[in-house]
């Protein structure tokens, strides 16, 4: 399965993260069990419904909830309503998900923040993040604590439905696309 590992190199130019372990990402199709500390839920269906199964699933984790890349004003509010209702931390993979740290919620910044830097690193630290994944622009190297995403990693995000686009669908409840893009 892909995951965050922890990563320990050279002295960087603040005080460290917090050392909070490992992490898994699962969805709902996934049978995970292992020694990883923490879940890290990345449903393909992003609703209360499939996030509280998978929290049952992984009642004896600690749990965090990926948030989408890119989310439109009326996704915010699916989301919210989710990660509140929830109550578990996030990871957040775009700016609006650092919203989460004024609420007090554990926050994780995703590999898809884009955190290549120590500058990057000690910005998200001073806002309360608990920890960050570096971006796979960068390199782990730089940093002396954070986590480095290993596995297969989403490299593009759309905000537009390129399907949409080509083949002129213009009511997505009668789309005819087969889903062979994602393998």
């Amino acid at each position: 399965p892909q995951g965050y590992v922890k990563t320990k190199t050279e002295k960087v130019e603040f005080d460290a993260f917090e050392d909070i372990g490992s992490f898994v990402v699962v969805d709902e199709n996934t049978n995970y069990i292992g020694e990883c500390e923490n879940i890290v839920f990345a449903p393909s269906e992003f609703n209360l419904n499939t996030i509280n199964k998978l929290k049952e699933e992984y009642k004896n984790k600690t749990c965090f909830i990926n948030l989408p890349t890119v989310a439109t004003y009326d996704d915010f509010g699916v989301v919210d309503e989710v990660v509140k209702i929830s109550n578990l931390g996030v990871v957040a993979n775009n700016i609006y998900g650092l919203y989460y740290l004024t609420f007090g919620y554990k926050v994780i910044c995703g590999f898809t923040m884009n955190i290549a830097n120590t500058y990057s690193a000690k910005v998200v630290k001073d806002l309360g993040a608990l920890n960050f994944v570096s971006s796979i622009e960068g390199f782990a190297s730089d940093f002396k604590y954070g986590l480095s995403f290993v596995g297969k990693p989403m490299v593009m995000t759309f905000c537009h439905c390129p399907y949409k686009t080509i083949k002129g669908n213009a009511d997505c409840k009668n789309c005819k696309y087969d889903n062979k893009l994602n393998q």
